[in-house]
């Protein structure tokens, strides 16, 4: 036998006791781990950091066995506050679910926000998980990276952005995950835009295998809170529920019965719905660990905020099962709506709440913070509503814009349709908003046709009165470049060569403190288009709404104000870190996309700040 018949045979014979070798780590990490069952798993492998051993609350551990285990379940919805420890567990779950051999797929609302998951939370987290790095160190070349795994025994990993529309359409897995529910676009998929995630994600639940468990925290209006609303429209809704320490009769976590003395905020205690007793964080914790469960609960009243234990419900018991009101097991439903805030946290000090609550009271966009990160409660209705009716107030008939008007068309561009605001901007900046045009005809695929031909033809035919001047057509269109940004720039040339005299400026939002109102961009291919500095834009033109700088006229519906009335400053936690970002309280702000683009327009013209 020659030296190269020789090579190759070894070569096969190490690669096949490479294979054997595999079979023996994946059927020994499958047989320790289905042993170990889900708790088990974690409170033996997985740990938050390298010294510490990590003991998962008793609400993450009922819900972890019914999201492995519960027959006929398609879908959790928890709304959730903040510091709960739901990232470690949901991580220890993806883990012991690897080493199971099941599939798993992860998505984040942004690519980058998957980068950041992966890097800060999935690495350092499986590396502590011995079984997963035996798997991984066994794994063929190429087969086991942190965004896509294929591990020896069958199990697979993915974790995406989840914007794209092939991400909904393609997913297979035993278990989907879902983070920061209401981060993610309103409308995902591919050019299109071809729905929620809610509606997709529901979808390929009715045609595949998996479960899927969507967690975050709400961060929009009462009423537009997409993982709020998906919460209350489940199957069945629970509260983890507990029996009081002094009477034993159940009851739940409730913000409003927490009592502290007003001169001594540290000394917190809550207050028993059955008995009126107070009860400390410490005797609440004991009993939550002791004795505490899932269990079924509604809201009687729509305007309720919190919903009530159902004196007959349903709850979850051992091994992931759900029980009547005479403990015996019954089937599951498709979907289970949780709600679960910073109170029943062991990592959250109750004086911390109470202190924090002091602060930030008398500040709106520091209580919406406070009621979103750690109350998981959607509460901005009557903010938005009061400022609804404010400006409604403020319209009034306007015969015509003031003498020496700049007409500009502000436009947002949707999918399918475009929506159009008309404003007059006279120096220093004085505002009149005069009316709002929607172009739903034939779609916005075809530069020179469609909504393009709708809004050219009524741009050509419609005059303003201006005072002491002839009518006269608009002078400015901001056009909104964010969507399809190649075929919105090509309209915009197609529109400044068919409608004669018309400046067409394209405007794109860029979100940050402290960017100019306006700054010249240029595409790959060359073609000019202007970045909006939208967070200081906004915040100068909100202050102004309120003012007689800003007049709007009655020819504008109630849903336009609405709209210009839809986003807000929140102050929100990120990495532990307080800070100032602009977030809708409804679903629908075109008529405020409108303005701002407009405004940005016009400060660049006359090269005005929001500073001056």
């Amino acid at each position: 036998m020659d030296a190269a018949t020789r090579m190759a045979a070894m070569r096969e014979r190490r690669k096949a006791e490479a294979e054997e070798h595999r079979k023996e780590v994946a059927e020994r990490i499958l047989a320790d781990s289905r042993r170990q069952g889900v708790c088990e798993f974690i409170a033996r492998h997985c740990r938050p950091s390298a010294k510490e051993q990590w003991d998962a609350p008793a609400y993450v551990k009922d819900l972890l066995r019914v999201f492995e285990n519960a027959e006929g379940l398609r879908g959790i919805f928890l709304r959730k506050g903040c510091r709960v420890g739901w990232t470690a567990a949901t991580t220890a779950f993806v883990a012991r679910s690897l080493c199971l051999g099941k599939d798993v797929a992860a998505f984040q609302p942004r690519v980058v926000d998957a980068s950041t998951y992966r890097r800060d939370t999935l690495r350092p987290a499986f590396e502590r998980v011995a079984p997963l790095q035996e798997l991984e160190s066994v794994a063929k070349v190429g087969e086991s990276g942190l965004a896509s795994k294929v591990l020896a025994n069958g199990g697979s990993f993915l974790l995406q952005g989840g914007s794209g529309g092939e991400i909904w359409r393609r997913w297979t897995a035993d278990y989907a995950i879902i983070d920061e529910y209401d981060a993610f676009p309103l409308l995902v998929g591919g050019g299109d835009r071809e729905g929620t995630v809610a509606m997709l994600a529901r979808r390929g639940l009715q045609s595949r295998k998996g479960k899927l468990l969507a967690a975050g925290t709400p961060s929009n209006a009462l009423g537009a809170s997409r993982i709020a609303s998906e919460a209350e429209r489940a199957d069945v809704q629970c509260a983890f529920a507990f029996p009081c320490p002094h009477c034993g009769e159940l009851d739940h976590l409730v913000w409003e019965r927490l009592r502290w003395p007003v001169e001594h905020p540290d000394d917190v205690n809550h207050l028993c719905a059955s008995c009126g007793t107070l009860s400390s964080q410490s005797l609440i914790q004991d009993a939550m660990e002791r004795s505490g469960r899932w269990r079924e609960c509604v809201k009687h009243d729509e305007d309720d905020r919190w919903p009530a234990l159902l004196a007959n419900g349903r709850w979850i018991g051992d091994g992931g099962l759900l029980m009547d009101a005479k403990g015996q097991p019954v089937a599951w439903p498709q979907s289970l709506g949780l709600h679960l805030w910073s109170a029943y946290s062991p990592w959250m000090d109750w004086r911390d709440l109470s202190r924090l609550w002091i602060q930030c009271h008398d500040d709106p966009a520091q209580r919406r913070g406070f009621l979103e990160q750690y109350l998981a409660r959607p509460d901005a209705g009557q903010v938005e509503a009061a400022s609804q009716a404010k400006l409604r107030g403020k319209r009034k008939p306007l015969a015509s814009f003031a003498s020496g008007t700049s007409v500009i068309v502000g436009v947002d561009v949707q999918q399918g349709w475009l929506s159009a605001l008309v404003c007059g901007f006279t120096a220093p900046e004085r505002v009149q908003v005069w009316e709002r045009k929607e172009f739903h005809d034939g779609g916005i695929e075809d530069v020179g046709r469609g909504v393009w031909r709708e809004m050219a033809d009524w741009l050509l035919a419609t005059k303003w009165n201006v005072e002491g001047e002839p009518s006269r057509p608009a002078d400015w269109l901001a056009v909104d470049v964010g969507y399809q940004q190649s075929l919105v720039l090509d309209a915009m040339q197609w529109l400044s060569e068919e409608v004669p005299g018309l400046q067409v400026r394209g405007c794109k939002g860029e979100d940050g403190w402290g960017k100019p109102d306006m700054t010249p961009r240029t595409t790959a291919d060359g073609r000019r288009f202007w970045g909006v500095g939208t967070y200081p834009l906004k915040a100068s033109v909100l202050s102004r709404l309120a003012t007689p700088e800003v007049e709007l006229s009655d020819l504008l519906a109630d849903v336009v104000c609405a709209e210009l009335a839809g986003e807000e400053v929140r102050t929100v936690t990120r990495r532990g870190r307080l800070r100032k970002q602009w977030a809708q309280t409804r679903e629908s702000v075109e008529a405020w996309d409108c303005l701002v683009y407009a405004t940005g327009c016009w400060r660049s013209v006359v090269g005005r700040t929001a500073e001056t």
